[in-house]
């Protein structure tokens, strides 16, 4: 039979389960692990299938998921020690920064905002864990309820890693998808320098000397 084009999705799960044409590019998390670093940046122009690939990328790795009927017949599935070494064994944080386009700086902050509520309230069985605590349970609320502000928000992805970490026992994927939007945005709105320095805090506490990393992928448009 022959498989029908989806045309504008980056949905792995969607192209996947609904038996559309797909291009196997499942050696991609091979290649990956074998070159890993804290953090991958990978540069593609737009409709190049990025967004497409992180969402491979958690599914492939993402310990909350049962996700290997979506890898059946694709290349990586050739690499058994890849598999069990590596498949469904990682909490994956996963994020899109591409719609954060506000027309002030405190727009772009709620925003962002808007997204760290979205991606606690996918996480929030893990404070139901036994010695979680009242400090980190208020903590863990305040990021969900959208009432962190600026400063706080900069503490957000490291802090959602720490409990994600408490919780499995396992180092974090970290997936951020055009994480430059925002960035690029604020430089032809004005605010560029309050967008910069509210995004070396926000990725860079994820990032830089974190032990409770196993990796990062980034992308951006060139």
């Amino acid at each position: 039979m022959r498989r029908q084009i989806r045309i504008g999705t980056d949905s792995f799960e969607k192209l996947i389960e609904g038996g559309y044409f797909y291009v196997d590019k499942t050696l991609f998390i091979k290649e990956l692990l074998e070159n890993m670093g804290d953090a991958t940046l990978i540069t593609r122009p737009r409709r190049f299938g990025k967004s497409l690939n992180m969402k491979m990328l958690r599914c492939f790795f993402d310990v909350c998921r049962d996700n290997r009927h979506l890898f059946e017949g694709l290349k990586i599935m050739e690499h058994e020690d890849i598999v069990e070494k590596h498949m469904g064994k990682y909490p994956v944080i996963f994020m899109t920064l591409k719609d954060v386009e506000g027309n002030t700086f405190k727009d772009s902050i709620e925003a962002i905002s808007d997204l760290i509520s979205e991606l606690y309230e996918q996480h929030q069985h893990i404070i139901e864990q036994e010695g979680f605590g009242k400090a980190n349970r208020d903590r863990f609320m305040l990021f969900q309820s959208w009432k962190a502000d600026e400063n706080m928000l900069k503490s957000s992805l490291k802090f959602l890693m720490r409990c994600l970490h408490n919780y499995y026992g396992k180092k974090v994927v970290v997936l951020i998808d055009e994480y430059d939007a925002p960035i690029n945005h604020a430089l032809v709105e004005g605010y560029y320098k309050e967008m910069i320095k509210f995004m070396r805090g926000f990725l860079g506490g994820a990032f830089k000397s974190n032990d409770l990393l196993e990796f990062g992928v980034l992308n951006k448009n060139p």
